[in-house]
């Protein structure tokens, strides 16, 4: 396992503008004076969100906290298109698939959409998926994003042909992660499948996205996770790889200088 630290380039913050009115989604382009008194924090953080904020941008209350930001989203698309193009072949990345498991109000979707030839956007809140489908819009990628309403664990399944890239940003259960001491992927639980009453934690929803369902699996976690417990699952699918060997990695992402995020990859050899 290697263990790599990525700085990113700084971003700055834009000033506050005018009141927005957008049509579409359930008037969720937010103003500073619309915000909920939780929310007015993360006010001035919605250009590093979203560069095209003022252009009608929608997402719920949990988008304020769990979108990824722009460049951290840029990152991890080169970063995943590289290692498709150096496994594959130069360019291979242009026309292969990346599933985003679980993609909120669009941040991540949008930008693999920039890069890969096609983006299956999935999740299991039909508000945020409505939300993502109007980015996507603005951003002009709509044409390569298959938006789907289901749970990521019923369509996991029916993936044929296997994608080149899984990427798994479920919920870590709201901002109060940052108070644990370290963050344990028990602490993630994802609706069950419809063939089962029982819901998954993040340690077995990462072991059923490795390959060989993938050729690339990353993990979008909390900057305070569990190296160790991270590593180990990424290493091992639930059922022993089916003989597939993977290379892991854990990369720590920073944004203008802050610990932002880890994030766990595992590649196919």
């Amino acid at each position: 396992m290697g263990k790599k630290r990525r700085r990113l380039y700084e971003d700055s913050s834009a000033e506050d503008t005018s009141a927005h009115v957008v049509n579409g989604v359930d008037k969720m382009n937010w103003t500073f004076e619309s915000m909920p008194p939780h929310l007015k924090k993360y006010w001035a953080a919605r250009y590093s969100l979203w560069s095209r904020y003022d252009s009608g941008i929608v997402m719920d209350e949990e988008g304020w906290y769990s979108v990824t930001p722009e460049a951290v989203g840029r990152y991890i698309t080169d970063r995943c298109a590289g290692v498709i193009d150096s496994r594959l072949g130069e360019g291979a990345s242009l026309t292969s698939t990346v599933v985003d498991a679980f993609c909120g109000a669009g941040g991540n979707a949008i930008q693999f959409a920039a890069r890969f030839g096609k983006v299956i956007a999935i999740d299991i809140d039909e508000t945020r998926l409505r939300c993502a489908k109007e980015n996507a819009r603005i951003y002009g990628v709509s044409d390569r994003i298959e938006f789907i309403h289901a749970n990521y664990l019923d369509i996991l399944p029916t993936l044929n042909p296997k994608p080149a890239v899984i990427f798994l940003s479920p919920p870590w259960g709201g901002p109060s992660y940052r108070s644990q001491a370290t963050f344990q992927l028990s602490s993630i639980e994802v609706a069950p499948s419809k063939s089962s009453s029982v819901p998954v934690g993040g340690y077995e929803l990462i072991q059923r996205s490795l390959p060989p369902q993938c050729d690339m699996c990353m993990f979008y976690a909390p900057r305070n996770s569990d190296v160790a417990e991270l590593s180990t699952a990424l290493g091992n699918s639930s059922d022993g790889n089916s003989g597939v060997g993977v290379n892991v990695e854990i990369e720590r992402v920073f944004l203008n200088g802050r610990d932002k995020v880890l994030l766990g990859i595992s590649v196919r050899q």
